[in-house]
């Protein structure tokens, strides 16, 4: 059976991640186990605990940061996958399209519908739908009848006000952002 690379890594991250959890709390009760003791003197199994969670999160960082190199390829196949099943629907929706068009002729041929064995063919009236010429002056329609997107801001373009040193439009300001975890492997 073909391996899915895909499947593959996303388990591989999955089962890096969840180890690299367990050895940072191994780490953190550690630390608390130390801190309960006040005595400053460190046991052997603690001190040898310690150590195997730090060699652990080394080899967890080695590993996600595989697969972080891993991820332009990943994304790669994954755009291939999905044009080629927007190319595969598109064929189905216009075989599709065809089928029903020799089924409503046939249908229409035999007065309306048509009954075998296994299906039943029946033309059926069609709905009512708006169409809206590219002449349409919308400027000029009710505002009920007109959909207009509500504007959303660029903070791309609001960032690099503040960076040039511009001042900010009311009710936008610069934010310290959640801080974050880096791991350096040595």
């Amino acid at each position: 059976m073909k391996k899915n690379p895909d499947t593959d890594n996303a388990g591989r991250l999955a089962f890096l991640t969840t180890q690299a959890i367990g050895r940072a709390a191994a780490l953190l009760r550690c630390i608390d186990e130390a801190a309960d003791q006040n005595e400053g003197v460190v046991p052997d199994d603690l001190e040898a605990a310690w150590l195997e969670a730090q060699a652990g999160l080394g080899q967890d960082a080695d590993g996600l940061a595989s697969l972080h190199r891993a991820l332009p390829d990943i994304a790669a196949h994954y755009k291939a996958q999905e044009a080629a099943l927007a190319k595969r629907r598109q064929s189905l929706d216009t075989a599709a399209g065809h089928v029903k068009a020799a089924l409503l002729a046939v249908a229409q041929a035999n007065g309306g519908e048509v009954e075998t064995e296994h299906f039943r063919v029946a033309e059926t009236p069609g709905r009512y739908v708006v169409v809206v010429g590219e002449d349409a002056l919308l400027m000029d329609w009710p505002a009920a009848l007109v959909r207009v997107a509500d504007p959303v801001p660029d903070k791309a373009a609001l960032m690099k006000v503040a960076k040039s040193g511009g001042a900010l439009p009311d009710g936008a300001s610069l934010a310290k952002g959640d801080p974050s975890v880096r791991v350096t492997v040595k």
